[in-house]
């Protein structure tokens, strides 16, 4: 091959890999673009959120009703809390039965021999 030949192969190969290039640059100039508009965007919620805590910090803190409670108060709590646990533990029976009953449902292929 000639001297011309190798000189056009490297023109072709230069220009190859600067094409490459500027793909790549262009890729990662998009997503620089889909980056930096998110940065923005958490920025303005970042913002927000430092004024929204900084109006919580400077409420007064108010002791909770509980603290002061009488005793009728705290036997209602304590019996409401009782039905709620014994609710909660009739749906877990429940869930659990129904659960079984779904396994049981399940055809079990039988062998042929």
């Amino acid at each position: 091959m000639s001297t011309g030949g190798w000189v056009a192969i490297w023109v072709l190969l230069i220009l190859a890999a600067l094409v490459f290039y500027a793909l790549i640059a262009l890729r990662l100039y998009r997503k620089a673009k889909v980056v930096l508009r998110q940065a923005s965007t958490s920025a303005e919620v970042f913002d927000a959120f430092t004024l929204a805590l900084e109006d919580a910090q400077t409420e007064p803190f108010e002791t909770s009703p509980a603290l002061m409670a009488t005793n009728e108060a705290r036997a209602t709590w304590r019996r409401t809390r009782r039905v709620n646990r014994v609710r909660r533990a009739k749906r877990k029976a429940l869930r659990r039965q129904e659960t079984l009953q779904r396994w049981r449902e399940i055809p079990i292929p039988t062998s042929k021999t």
